[in-house]
């Protein structure tokens, strides 16, 4: 008797727990990371501008970030990533553009670059 009293309990808490989870809501965010398509923002027109003196060196990155979902925020934190498990560079968007700059000092042009991108709310 014992046990079926103890099943029954454990079997209630479970469905009561599961009501509660099922009560969340989050709001649409533009969260995404990958390399393929993912779910939050889209990056198209990248430019890669070379160092002026040594143009063997890249001193910036920039891009157009578009939200994928109309009805998420648009991002405010942007930083990118060169090299696969490189520095992150931190990005802003200068008065009077729609395009996310970001300074990167002077990654070489002969390094294996990836960009990733990552963009928070």
């Amino acid at each position: 008797m014992k046990k079926i009293i103890l099943i029954v309990l454990v079997a209630v808490l479970v469905a009561v727990g599961f009501a509660y989870a099922a009560a969340n809501t989050v709001p649409v965010t533009g969260a995404g990371d990958g390399t393929n398509t993912i779910a939050g923002y889209k990056v198209t027109g990248v430019h890669y501008n070379l160092n002026t003196t040594d143009p063997s060196k890249i001193a910036s990155v920039d891009f157009m970030l578009s939200r994928l979902d109309t009805s998420s925020n648009p991002a405010e934190t942007v930083k990118i990533q060169l090299l696969s498990g490189g520095n992150w560079y931190p990005c802003s968007i200068p008065s009077g553009s729609n395009n996310w700059l970001c300074p990167v000092g002077n990654v070489s042009v002969l390094a294996p670059i990836t960009l990733r991108v990552v963009a928070a709310q």
